[in-house]
C-alpha cells in the first residue's frame, strides 16, 4: 500500500487508514497531520487498496480480518514500534480490528465516528448480500469512481466490530471515540454509542458539535490538535 508520511522517523508511529468514498486516501490526513508532527509524532496514512496509488484487490482481500494482516505485515515491514492507530469510518473498523487482534502491539486507538456500530446490525443494510450487489450499488451511485473498491470494501464491513473490543477492553488500550453530531449520523451515533460505552467502560467519547461524518473535513486542523492533545495527556 501506499505510504503518506510526515515527521520524523524517530518518533512515535502514528498509523492512519482513512474512510470510503471516490477521492478518499491517506492525502485526507494532511490538514491535522502538522499538530501530531508537532507533538513528537511520526505520522504515516495509507492509501487502502483501491484507493489513492494503491491498487485493487480480490474481494476476499477486503474482509476486515485480511485487511488487519495487511497493516500487521505494514507495520512490519516499517519496523513501526507499537503504533497509535488512527481511524476514520472504514478506517476505524480496521483500527479495532488490529487492536483486537494484537492489543499488545498498540499504544492507542483513536476513532473518528467509527468503530463503535456493527455495520451489519443497521435497519438498511443486508449482510446477506453478494459482493456483486455491493459493487453495482457503487456503480449507480451520484460519484461512481472507485465503484469497485468501494463495494468490495462496503461488503467487507458487515463483519462484527465489536468482536474486538473486549480485548481492547481487557488490555485498557488508551481509546478515543470522535463521533459526529449532524444528521444523519448524529442519531444514528446517540442512538448506538451506549452499547460500545458498555463494552469500553475506560474510552473516551467526544462529540464533535455541528460536525458530519467527514469529520476531518467539517472540523479542519483544530481535530488534530485536539488528537496530539489527547495524546499527550495519556503519556505519548
Amino acid at each position: 500500500m501506499h505510504v503518506h508520511e510526515w515527521g520524523r522517523r524517530d518518533d512515535v508511529p502514528l498509523l492512519f487508514w482513512h474512510a470510503l468514498g471516490p477521492d478518499q486516501s491517506g492525502g485526507a490526513l494532511a490538514d491535522v497531520a502538522p499538530a501530531l508532527v508537532d507533538s513528537g509524532f511520526h505520522v504515516l496514512a495509507v492509501d487502502g487498496p483501491g484507493f489513492g496509488r494503491s491498487r485493487p484487490l480480490e474481494p476476499d482481500d477486503y474482509r476486515l480480518d485480511a485487511l488487519v494482516e495487511r497493516l500487521y505485515a505494514l507495520v512490519d515491514d516499517r519496523e513501526l514500534e507499537r503504533p497509535v492507530l488512527v481511524g476514520h469510518s472504514w478506517g476505524g473498523a480496521i483500527a479495532v480490528g488490529y487492536a483486537g487482534r494484537y492489543p499488545d502491539d498498540v499504544r492507542a486507538l483513536v476513532l473518528l465516528d467509527s468503530g463503535h456500530i456493527d455495520y451489519r446490525d443497521l435497519p438498511d443494510v443486508d449482510a446477506a448480500r453478494p459482493v456483486e450487489a455491493w459493487i453495482d450499488d457503487a456503480r449507480r451511485s451520484p460519484d461512481p469512481r472507485r465503484a469497485e473498491a468501494r463495494g468490495m470494501a462496503m461488503h467487507g464491513l458487515t463483519t462484527r466490530v465489536s468482536e474486538a473490543w473486549p480485548a481492547i477492553a481487557e488490555h485498557e488500550i488508551p481509546t478515543l471515540l470522535v463521533l459526529a453530531t449532524k444528521s444523519p449520523h448524529g442519531e444514528q451515533n446517540r442512538e448506538h454509542v451506549a452499547r460500545f460505552r458498555a463494552a469500553l467502560p475506560h474510552a473516551e467519547i467526544r462529540w464533535a458539535d455541528g460536525a458530519g461524518h467527514g469529520l476531518l473535513e467539517d472540523v479542519g486542523p483544530p481535530l488534530g490538535d485536539e488528537i496530539a492533545a489527547w495524546l499527550v495527556e495519556q503519556g505519548l
